[in-house]
């Protein structure tokens, strides 16, 4: 009877063991599938909405000359009017400005290229065009022409400096 009872108990426990390695499997396959569908579409909507473009140093250099820049020239390398804001996420009136931002990128979105540096993270870039206040707005016209403006401005001021400046 004690032999009978344990393979009673072993035929349980193998089905049982059966049971739950595929279940734990189709849970898995079905978690992989379902969450890698999931992340591609919502990081290819990100991409797709995304206007602003966070620059670092590296691609600061592709549109600035950086050793003319050191010897007090400016020379922008690029082809589009460009407004780069330097900010700090800690920074009220940054944060006030980046939505405005953010719309007017959309809306001169074939025009203009709005760029964002973070201060914070960029220091050296910062530190190179002797950034000392925030937000600090940098607009580089096609043909080079550069503006500065420092301090939170509303959508009709940065409306009129982008229309009169970087696309006349």
């Amino acid at each position: 009877m004690n032999l009978r009872f344990r393979k009673l108990n072993s035929r349980k426990e193998s089905a049982l063991s059966s049971f739950c390695k595929g279940f734990v499997f189709l849970s898995l396959i079905l978690v992989l599938t379902s969450c890698g569908g999931n992340a591609d579409t919502q990081l290819q909507k990100h991409n797709a909405d995304m206007e602003i473009v966070h620059l670092n140093k590296s691609g600061f250099e592709k549109l600035i000359n950086t050793e003319d820049l050191l010897q007090g020239k400016f020379t922008y390398m690029g082809d589009n009017p460009i407004l780069i804001d330097f900010y700090a996420t800690w920074c009220g009136p940054c944060r006030a400005l980046s939505p405005i931002l953010e719309d007017l990128a959309k809306e001169y979105k074939d025009r203009i290229v709005v760029y964002k540096v973070d201060v914070d993270v960029e220091r050296d870039l910062a530190a190179m065009l002797s950034i000392r206040s925030i937000p600090t707005l940098l607009f580089v016209s096609a043909n080079g022409e550069m503006r500065v403006v420092q301090g939170g401005m509303s959508k009709i001021e940065l409306k009129k400096i982008i229309d009169e400046f970087l696309l006349r």
